[in-house]
């Protein structure tokens, strides 16, 4: 009996050792698939894909659950990266369903993460927002640990792009960024984050806004130092970058040199990828410490540069727009299967009355043919009217983002009557504060003026500032909301 005993023990003590070996062989694999996938995300995300595919049937014989739930969001962030909006919106329903089959909330907070992430490529601010608050809430209902604390940090990340996108309250935006670096700090095992230096760059970017440029030296050196040491190139390039900004708005463009070269030695040792919106935010800024010391030649030669890729980003940017036009909010990102079903009725509710509203139409039609007739002819005038001022609209906007010389006279032409009041009522204006009005009569915000003009968003702000002054306005009057009560 105590040899069975023996043996008995012995059996068990084998199956809990290889239980074990188990776990930690497919811990392993996690980590192995996660650094993998993470280059693969932008470098080719089909390839990701498919490794994503093969991954889940891996796991799925050793019953991996957390594997399978990672594989799953890779995949989501990789059709998020191709922009295939029909594939994300199919794929996040099913990888909603099984996160919660699982009971997985971290799993369901990343998903939340990454369907705010499509939300801001597409400008579904709205969406956005409430999946980020849902997520932020949920948060609250587990206990801390590290990978909550990685996933909170992402959360109030992309919240406060979303606030920056909206042209929102500096101090809100600053203190979300500082939020995410207390998560930050309080995480013990760091090496989890990815881009770690780029929280106190973020924070730092708020702080130039600020104008307190002491603080924002502060953290991007904080920033440069934790990259270097991470050897995390991409930290390291918003950190360089922000270093040149802060001295150009210091006027030290002298300093904003070595740094230019720290940016080019990024690109030219394949550290950070050669793509066209990083060549433009490289001889953007090369262009405004050259032009600062008045070195023309060097000036004209990255300006030249930076209006190039500025050209490719801006019309991948609309062809990623007119693309996301072909799915609303609710299609892109879909509840559940009942909603959809919910959709459909009600769109067949909406074609019966529309039916039912054409035949009210064609009988008073032939029963009033006369005064049909008169009212088409008056909205067929109408509609031209509108198709007028329609392309004179978006002539006028694309001379503004061309920065054409042409721009404001053909704005007078387009808009002679707020012109008229604006000059009759402030006559002292020069024409630099009239075509700042202009801008933001067409409802431009801060960051686009200063991108389509080739300013600082300091030297918008402050001619911001000086045209209230002139003006007798209070500082905090929104400027847009003034301009069109005045042509009213």
């Amino acid at each position: 009996m105590m040899k069975f005993i023996v043996k008995l023990f012995f059996v068990c003590f084998f199956l809990l050792v290889i239980l074990q070996f188990n776990r930690k062989t497919d811990s392993i694999q996690l980590v192995e698939f996660e650094t993998a996938a993470n280059k693969l995300v932008v470098k080719n995300p089909r390839k990701l894909i498919l490794l994503c595919d093969s991954t889940i049937q891996v796991y799925k014989k050793s019953d991996n659950k957390k594997g399978i739930m990672t594989c799953m969001l890779k995949k989501l962030t990789a059709y998020n990266e191709l922009n295939n909006y029909k594939s994300f919106a199919d794929y996040s329903v099913e990888t909603e369903k099984y996160a919660k089959n699982n009971n997985d909330k971290l799993g369901i907070l990343n998903l939340l993460y990454i369907k705010a992430a499509m939300c801001k490529k597409l400008r579904l601010y709205a969406q956005g927002y409430r999946y980020l608050d849902e997520a932020i809430a949920l948060s609250k209902e587990i206990p801390e640990n590290d990978q909550l604390l990685s996933i909170k940090m992402s959360l109030f990340s992309m919240k406060s792009f979303f606030m920056g996108d909206e042209d929102k309250p500096v101090n809100e935006i600053l203190n979300l960024r500082l939020t995410v670096i207390k998560e930050f700090e309080k995480i013990k095992d760091k090496s989890i984050i990815t881009n770690q230096g780029t929280c106190y760059s973020n924070a730092a970017q708020s702080y130039i806004y600020k104008k307190d440029y002491d603080s924002a030296a502060y953290y991007f050196s904080k920033s440069e130092k934790i990259s270097l040491e991470k050897n995390d190139y991409r930290s390291l390039w918003y950190a360089y970058m922000g270093f040149i900004d802060l001295h150009n708005l210091d006027g030290e463009y002298e300093k904003s040199l070595p740094f230019c070269d720290k940016l080019k030695e990024l690109l030219t040792d394949a550290k950070i990828t050669s793509n066209n919106k990083n060549l433009a935010d490289y001889h953007k800024r090369c262009a405004a410490a050259y032009k600062g010391l008045k070195d023309f030649d060097q000036f004209v030669f990255h300006n030249d540069q930076y209006n190039i890729y500025k050209k490719r980003v801006l019309n991948k940017n609309e062809k990623l727009l007119v693309s996301s036009l072909k799915y609303n909010e609710n299609k892109i990102i879909e509840k559940d299967k009942g909603w959809t079903r919910n959709l459909r009725i009600y769109y067949l509710i909406l074609l019966c009355l529309a039916v039912l509203a054409l035949a009210v139409i064609l009988f008073f039609k032939f029963k009033l043919k006369k005064e049909s007739d008169t009212k088409n002819l008056k909205e067929k005038k109408i509609e031209e009217l509108e198709e007028q001022l329609n392309d004179a609209f978006a002539e006028v906007i694309e001379l503004a983002k061309s920065n054409d010389s042409n721009f404001l006279t053909r704005f007078i032409e387009v808009y002679p009557s707020f012109y008229q009041k604006l000059i009759k009522n402030h006559p002292d204006l020069t024409a630099g504060e009239i075509r700042l009005c202009s801008f933001i009569y067409l409802n431009f915000t801060t960051k686009e003026i200063a991108y389509y003009e080739h300013l600082s968003l300091r030297s918008v702000e402050n001619k911001k500032y000086r045209l209230r002054k002139k003006t007798g306005l209070e500082g905090q009057t929104d400027l847009h909301k003034w301009l069109m009560e005045l042509e009213d």
